[in-house]
């Protein structure tokens, strides 16, 4: 098949409106404490879990549109095995409080509880009453310290789940929580979040604030890493996986999950090599800048930056700290893509690449009436709320729904008339990006929120019965998973990083901006499905206590590859086959880089000479 565009097409109804709140608190500084009550610290241990297989429905879906499927063609993908599991990773958990008495009478300066230990580790919380210095006003600011961290081991680091809390007082069920993921490590020996809370809302809510007291906790899990997982701060992603990461300028996070997801499709990569950018400045060019990106992760050392990219993007400073849609991200690439590479030898890839078509259909019941008609798509939006998985998600995606009652057609001259509308796959293309509906809007609420119910996907997918009868079946459409963008937090703030299996070979890699590690089969699947985990600490009377913890780290778009051009859409780019003026170019710049990075470390030594002259 050969491989080497698109058209705007509408926005789906799923926003995601996050950006970045989660940062370290600005300093380490013991401030006065008479007014804070610390509880004894709380140690305990815990296991974690594992998931099962995604199975496809035997049934087919309204079998006078849909092709048959069989049996033979899933056990043709199964035949390949991946790679072994590692050895599981086993946890030390614990829990603490800091409690704020005479709440309006304290300070605006940060507050210590006493310290417990988790992971060989000794952790406090620092909680400001009245909001960090970068806090919004009107909010209780609350982080996670590792104690003393100087002291720590050189290039130590811990791999951590926790949750900070505001504590019911009256009804512990209806205490607040927010889940949260980091390494600490130095220069990062401090994690949570600087908006935590709102007065109004503390006054406003019974339980929170009680005799002027308000009580905080955190429920810590430290993870014990074997030594195949390394979390080292001076970790090498080049030396030790062959791929460098993408430097984070805020809240690129989400950029830079996408960008890693399209290089490694080799086709795709060598198309917008081959983009004519000779006459391009700079600082306009989206598709200049994309080759550069591109380029770099290619060939550096060290991670890649992204600078010149939003800034082709239009954005300025501040709009690298808020954080877009990913889907929407892109299209806006594919649309500039599309454009640029019309009239060349990359004319029509992206369409070759992402395009498929779906026919929608409305048929009367009691008369000989239908209407048809295909639209093109690059992307399927599926939804996620009230669905165990992907193939619950795509039977609701093709569901017949009866027109009816108030709801009935408009048949012409038929009149109003009793009849179904529904869809199926015309086309499907080689690479299928499946968009998760995770963020929703909901109406008794009047806001946006995150669904973390746990969702499943399969490592293959057969979507042979969601095609319509006259579709061209001559390619079977079974793919294997490719890659897995993963959003971790909820509607007010994440972090986005990505799962991408970038070869044939059965490992998986996780980007996390400018860090790339190796990453376990487990992790990809069961470690982003969502869902609730359990955590386990043990209380001050010595008992273990089990308590749901939901997982908001987990799937919002996945990448299917067609196993027939598997081969080829993974293929390597050799440098031979990169034009010479992307080569010239980019070393150049790289050269004049380095040129003054050099006359600026020694302008020091001219201003020491002249002195003497």
């Amino acid at each position: 098949m050969h491989l080497l565009k698109r058209k705007k097409t509408p926005k789906k109804e799923d926003e995601d409106n996050t950006k970045d709140e989660m940062d370290t608190s600005p300093d380490n500084s013991q401030a006065d404490t008479d007014m804070v009550d610390r509880p004894s610290p709380n140690v305990g241990a815990g296991a974690g879990s594992s998931g099962g297989a995604v199975r496809p429905p035997r049934v087919p879906l309204n079998p006078s549109l849909m092709v048959d499927d069989d049996e033979e063609d899933e056990e043709e993908l199964e035949k390949e095995v991946d790679e072994p599991e590692t050895e599981e990773v086993n946890e030390d958990m614990g829990t603490q409080q800091l409690r704020f008495k005479k709440f309006s009478k304290l300070k605006k300066q940060p507050y210590l509880s006493s310290e417990f230990t988790a992971g060989d580790c000794k952790w406090h919380i620092k909680g400001y009453p009245y909001g960090s210095p970068n806090a919004r006003p009107g909010h209780i600011s609350m982080f996670l310290c590792v104690t003393d961290p100087q002291k720590m081991n050189y290039g130590w680091s811990k791999r951590t789940a926790f949750t900070l809390k505001l504590v019911n007082q009256t009804d512990p069920t209806k205490t607040y929580e927010k889940p949260l993921e980091h390494v600490f490590r130095s220069g990062e020996s401090d994690w949570g979040i600087s908006a935590f809370f709102s007065h109004n809302e503390l006054e406003a809510t019974p339980g929170f604030l009680v005799d002027d007291t308000v009580i905080l906790q955190v429920d810590l899990q430290v993870f014990r890493t074997p030594t195949n997982m390394t979390w080292n701060f001076n970790w090498d992603s080049k030396v030790e996986t062959g791929f460098v990461g993408i430097r984070n300028q805020g809240a690129t996070c989400y950029l830079n999950s996408l960008l890693q997801a399209l290089y490694h499709l080799g086709t795709f990569r060598k198309a917008v090599y081959l983009m004519p950018t000779q006459n391009d400045t700079p600082e306009n060019s989206i598709p200049l800048a994309l080759q550069r990106v591109f380029y770099r992760l290619q060939f550096d050392n060290d991670s890649s930056g992204t600078k010149e990219l939003t800034a082709a993007f239009g954005w300025n400073k501040r709009q690298s700290y808020i954080q877009q849609d990913v889907q929407e991200l892109n299209r806006v690439f594919c649309d500039n893509l599309e454009a640029k590479m019309k009239g060349t030898i990359s004319d029509g890839m992206v369409e070759r690449l992402f395009r498929g078509q779906l026919l929608k259909y409305i048929r009367c019941k009691n008369v000989t009436y239908e209407s048809k008609r295909s639209e093109m798509y690059y992307d399927v939006s599926l939804n996620v709320k009230g669905m165990h998985n992907v193939y619950d998600s795509l039977n609701d995606y093709v569901s017949v729904e009866t027109l009816s009652g108030d709801n009935k057609y408009d048949a012409g001259v038929h009149g109003l008339q009793d009849a179904e509308m529904g869809c199926a796959f015309l086309t499907l293309p080689p690479i299928l990006e499946l968009h998760l509906k995770r963020f929703v809007y909901d109406p008794e609420t009047d806001r946006n929120g995150k669904i973390n119910d746990r969702y499943e996907f399969p490592a293959t997918l057969n979507l042979k019965r969601y095609l319509h009868k006259d579709a061209d079946c001559s390619v079977k459409p079974l793919y294997r998973l490719y890659g897995v963008l993963v959003h971790s937090g909820d509607v007010h703030g994440g972090h986005y990083y990505a799962y991408i299996r970038p070869t044939t070979k059965a490992q998986w890699y996780k980007f996390d901006d400018e860090r790339v590690t190796k990453a376990r089969t487990k992790e990809v699947f069961e470690g982003t499905f969502g869902g609730e985990d359990k955590r386990h600490f043990r209380a001050a009377d010595g008992k273990i206590v089990t308590f749901p913890v939901k997982k908001t780290a987990n799937a919002y778009m996945l990448l299917y590859i067609r196993d027939a051009d598997r081969d080829q859409l993974l293929a390597s780019v050799p440098g031979e086959e990169i034009p010479a003026h992307l080569k010239e170019r980019f070393d150049r710049e790289e050269a004049e880089k380095a040129a003054r990075k050099k006359e600026k470390e020694e302008a020091h030594l001219y201003l020491r000479a002249a002195r003497y002259i």
